[in-house]
């Protein structure tokens, strides 16, 4: 499992070296030269006159930026006690008067990290620049950074006045750094900045967007594999939200207001959590329909509260409530991840490796932005989420390479084995080309399984028969499959080694048997047609003490009791290639020690002996009733010495005999 893990791991550890790539390029941003820090005291005054892009306002009190308030919000200057009330939107005006020793001799540039929600700023009364749109036509600039350039005629020896005019509505911030920098120092940094925070992150989520309609796609060839469907869901969640804050910010004239882009935004964060938890559980088998309904009627009506509210807090509320409840979707996450772990399955890694980088990133953050230990003007963690979903979706793609390579080792093998039939069927040894073919199908040797005890008798007849059985060894049990191929000779034997290599091509679907016969018959009729197979597979836990049974047309299989009671089951579900569209059930039975479990095909119950009297499974079950108290392999050589017994020889059988018994110990 190990060697496993680590093959998985190849592409992952690419993309936790691109990460690191990823954090020195924020350290690469080009150095400044800066002019004079603004940072401290500014004066703030709550009104929408004009003037004061020019003049010092009279009836301001002090801030002190970097500024982070939650609205409404008062203001207390405690000199003088002067109180400013921010309701939860408005104008205010911030300003700052600078000293200059001497007039620069080139243009120098305003830089501030970003201001929550648009601005125009001024310096000494003539207009530098703007970010975002004010009302009525309001677009907000969150997470741009600002350089508005300064010619240096604007400037003069002595005080100079900044203004700057600011829209907010329902958040307020002004995030550092607040600067006067070289205008051409500062564009190269600008540039840099903007293209981690914007451009770069655009890009990713285009990406994104790309994966959530390959696996939507994929989804859509492979029907059986949800999983795809919910994790193309969840990156398009993602994806598509964000691209539409892009849009809002590198086209601020598009002709739509910020709350729009808000309400059609917030719903693909609120159902990212919930699709990606079902993607995870389909993955690893715990899906069930309620938890599904559950999980999906969540997120439905906290889009339907967000999109009837009016207001921009109204919705951040809302938006902020569905985080609480996303907090819940990922505990419930980890929680199902860990049992994976606790499994010893390699899904269980997947999700703490995929935390990985957002780990790292928002160390980054605390140690740039809380401790300065790292020098960065770039938030980092936000890069976490794409991170993740990157990947999963390198997992994903991995696994059904690896599917296609074994696909196409198994069909070069089948090739090879077609073309040795030709030439054998050319020297007219067609049944001992069928048996070799056939015996080459089957498993060398039984597993050997702490808690189970697995016996297996298989006799073909002298006509070759299609008789195919297989067992996948899992680290929590075993998968045990037995097909019939209706019919004899070469055409019998080559079906089933086809049937056999579809089963090998879907065997991680084998913990849900219903499952895989489902997706079985579907690729039987597409590939096969006018092909009959019966089947029966049965997926045992050796830990949590159960069998899943399903069947295809097959004889019942039959469980005997540790107390003695003997048990047909028959779940529903019509033999192999007959019609695409046909369901296979999946019985849950626990199981205890000393219980046995018998699966057959029908060549021993329809065996006939001198008078064309059946053998029938009445009398397969009265002798497993008989043996009950001996070992697995005894008990079988009992069933087959009665058989022989009853038809009167070996060369009397017209059908292949195979007989499995598993005993729970």
């Amino acid at each position: 499992m190990f060697i496993t893990i680590v093959c998985c791991m190849k592409p992952i550890v690419t993309i936790i070296i691109l990460l690191y790539a990823a954090i020195a390029l924020t350290a690469c941003t080009p150095s400044v030269e800066i002019v004079q820090s603004l940072e401290g005291t500014w004066q703030l005054t709550t009104t929408n006159k004009d003037e004061y892009c020019s003049t010092v306002s009279i009836d301001s009190i002090p801030i002190t930026v970097p500024f982070v308030i939650s609205l409404p919000h008062t203001l207390e200057d405690k000199k003088t006690g002067n109180k400013i009330t921010l309701d939860e939107s408005g104008f205010v005006w911030i300003q700052k008067e600078f000293v200059l020793d001497t007039v620069p001799a080139q243009d120098v540039a305003l830089q501030i990290g970003e201001i929550m929600n648009a601005d125009r700023a001024y310096c000494n009364g003539v207009f530098i620049g703007a970010s975002g749109r004010f009302p009525p036509h309001f677009k907000s600039a969150w997470n741009q950074f600002r350089h508005y350039t300064i010619p240096a005629t604007l400037l003069h020896k002595g005080k100079n006045l900044l203004s700057i005019k600011i829209y907010y509505d329902a958040e307020f911030w002004i995030n550092a750094p607040l600067r006067l920098v070289s205008d051409s120092s500062g564009k190269a940094a600008f540039d840099c900045i903007n293209f981690m925070r914007v451009h770069l992150m655009q890009a990713m989520f285009f990406i994104m967007l790309t994966l959530a309609i390959f696996f939507i796609v994929m989804f859509y060839y492979q029907r059986d594999s949800v999983e795809y469907l919910f994790f193309g869901l969840a990156c398009l969640s993602v994806s598509f939200p964000q691209l539409l804050h892009f849009i809002e910010n590198l086209y601020p004239d598009v002709p739509y207001s910020s709350n729009t882009v808000l309400k059609v935004s917030q719903p693909g964060l609120i159902f990212f959590p919930a699709l990606l938890n079902l993607f995870y559980r389909y993955h690893v088998g715990r899906n069930k329909l309620w938890i599904t309904s559950i999980y999906l009627l969540i997120p439905v009506v906290l889009t339907g509260l967000l999109i009837f509210q009016k207001t921009r807090s109204d919705i951040l509320f809302i938006r902020n409530l569905s985080i609480v409840v996303s907090i819940l979707f990922m505990i419930d996450l980890f929680v199902t991840s860990g049992l994976q772990l606790m499994q010893h399955k390699k899904a269980g890694l997947l999700i703490f490796i995929g935390i990985v980088p957002m780990v790292i990133l928002g160390l980054h953050d605390v140690l740039a932005f809380g401790f300065k230990i790292i020098p960065s003007d770039v938030v980092l963690y936000v890069y976490g989420l794409p991170f993740l979903l990157f990947i999963i979706a390198i997992y994903l793609v991995n696994i059904f390479i690896t599917a296609l390579q074994q696909s196409k080792e198994l069909n070069v093998q089948l090739q090879q084995l077609l073309q040795d039939a030709r030439k054998l069927a050319y020297l007219e040894k067609e049944l001992e080309i069928a048996r070799t073919i056939q015996n080459q199908l089957l498993p060398s040797e039984i597993p050997h399984l702490k808690g189970m005890d697995i016996a297996i008798r298989f006799q073909p007849a002298l006509r070759i028969g299609g008789d195919i059985y297989n067992i996948f060894q899992l680290k929590d049990g075993v998968v045990i499959f037995l097909a019939d191929v209706v019919g004899h000779g070469i055409p019998a034997a080559m079906i089933a080694s086809m049937v056999n290599i579809l089963f090998k091509m879907f065997q991680m679907l084998s913990v849900d048997p219903g499952l895989l016969l489902r997706s079985l018959n579907i690729n039987i009729c597409n590939m096969l047609p006018q092909t009959f197979v019966t089947a029966a597979c049965l997926y045992i836990n050796r830990y949590e003490k159960f069998v899943r049974i399903a069947r295809a047309g097959h004889p019942s299989i039959i469980i005997q009791k540790a107390d003695g009671n003997i048990v047909e089951y028959m779940p529903q579900g019509k033999a192999l290639g007959l019609k695409t569209d046909n369901k296979y059930e999946t019985l849950n039975q626990a199981v205890s020690p000393g219980d046995k479990i018998l699966i057959y095909t029908d060549g021993i119950v329809e065996a006939i002996d001198i008078n064309k009297n059946m053998f029938g499974s009445e009398r397969l079950i009265d002798i497993v009733g008989k043996t009950k108290e001996v070992s697995c392999a005894e008990s079988i050589e009992a069933i087959y010495s009665e058989l022989i017994h009853f038809v009167g020889d070996t060369s009397a059988l017209e059908d292949d005999v195979t007989l499995i018994m598993i005993k729970i110990e």
